[in-house]
């Protein structure tokens, strides 16, 4: 059971460090630091690939465990294997398991709040690339005059 604990306080420790780096991008998102953004980006991505391994790490240990129980590897999951425990190794356990799945909320609503501002970022672009590139249209101002008027929004010009 030691080696399960180890990865599973890896885990923890890789999930942890998630959630550092999605404040950074939030406060990144904020302050429009692309630089700082594209840096959190890369290390987000580092550490996707580590998750990844780690979890693939995990899933020989639980096949090796179900196999000492006499379990089927298929579909067993910690609570099964916790299930199977008594003592102190369940409660480490049953500890870290609560640990990382709250973790992982944590994860999921700093998640969704970058997405959201990401989403909007995107549409401020858009509707400011539209307000620019809007073509001008001809309008009529003394008789037999035209003039050029731009559609579809405002261009302001904060200069002072």
């Amino acid at each position: 059971m030691k080696k399960l604990t180890d990865i599973l306080n890896k885990e923890l420790d890789s999930y942890n460090r998630f959630l550092v780096l999605l404040d950074d991008q939030h406060q990144q998102l904020a302050c429009r630091d692309l630089e700082g953004l594209n840096k959190t980006n890369a290390e987000l991505d580092l550490l996707c690939n580590k998750v990844s391994e780690l979890e693939r790490e995990r899933q020989k240990i639980v096949k090796d465990i179900s196999k000492r129980m006499e379990l089927s590897p298929s579909n067993l999951t910690l609570d099964d294997i916790l299930s199977r425990l008594d003592g102190i190794s369940n409660e480490s356990l049953q500890q870290l398991r609560k640990a990382i799945v709250d973790t992982h909320e944590h994860i999921e609503e700093k998640r969704k709040r970058n997405e959201f501002l990401i989403n909007k970022s995107r549409q401020l672009i858009t509707k400011s690339v539209k307000i620019l590139s809007s073509k001008p249209s001809h309008v009529y101002g003394q008789p037999g005059q035209s003039k050029v008027k731009a559609r579809g929004g405002k261009v302001v010009n904060h200069a002072v």
